[in-house]
């Protein structure tokens, strides 16, 4: 599992190389779980372009989620003052283009674009023995709903949360119904699970902590989430 990175010229020359590491420490696939650039860095088709091509030439499968820094936030003046919705859209054609994993040996993946939800390629399911793994497109900046208010951005925040709910219910439904051992949940933002804990006001990450409480609550193996955002390696039993 990586996530955030390369953010600059010294982690782009060295990604190739951990990739490798990787790979030759007998890993089967590779996990990014968001930002492939640093929030202010300019979101340019080239930026995006030379992550992507970075990431394609993974040794092993590569699956990639996107994270804040790679399309909401390029609404910030330092990264180009882009619509989000529109650098969304071209990260989904550019990375998400097959039903395949990036990398030189693509894994095939089933994607919700094939399940109900046409436009969310990004979230993506593929099984390994006993173990279950899930991506959802939940990320950084409180998911973005600060900026939900609009109109646009409004309507699809709501539809990404409909879209990672649906999504997060099929996968347990298979799991049980395969009794697989785990399932593991993959997503960019940190979900401040303390705050959850504590009872704290609702925020963007909320309604999908309840209903993996709850999915993980009917499921007789394990459950595994995987988050990135806050740049720290941290195993926690929450």
């Amino acid at each position: 599992i990586i996530g955030d990175l390369p953010y600059d010229a010294f982690e782009r020359e060295h990604l190739p190389g951990l990739l490798d590491e990787i790979r030759e420490a007998g890993n089967r696939f590779v996990v990014h779980v968001g930002d492939i650039k640093q929030g202010s860095a300019p979101c340019t088709d080239q930026a995006l372009g030379n992550a992507f091509d970075l990431l394609a030439a993974s040794p092993l499968p590569l699956i990639y989620l996107p994270g804040d820094n790679d399309w909401a936030d390029c609404r910030r003046k330092a990264a180009g003052a882009y619509r989000p919705l529109e650098r969304l859209e071209h990260l989904r054609k550019l990375f998400f283009a097959t039903s395949t994993s990036l990398g030189s040996e693509p894994l095939p993946l089933a994607r919700q674009s094939n399940a109900g939800f046409g436009e969310f390629v990004e979230n993506q399911r593929w099984r390994l023995g006993p173990a279950l793994f899930v991506t959802l497109h939940i990320i950084g900046g409180d998911n973005d709903r600060l900026h939900s208010r609009g109109t646009a951005a409004g309507a699809a925040y709501r539809t990404r949360a409909e879209a990672n709910q649906a999504w997060l219910a099929q996968a347990f439904e298979q799991a049980r119904a395969e009794r697989l051992g785990v399932v593991f949940v993959f997503i960019h933002g940190n979900p401040r699970l303390e705050a959850f804990r504590d009872g704290d006001v609702e925020n963007g990450y909320t309604r999908f902590l309840r209903q993996l409480d709850a999915e993980s609550g009917r499921f007789d193996g394990r459950t595994v989430l995987v988050h990135g955002d806050t740049h720290a390696q941290r195993i926690d039993l929450p």
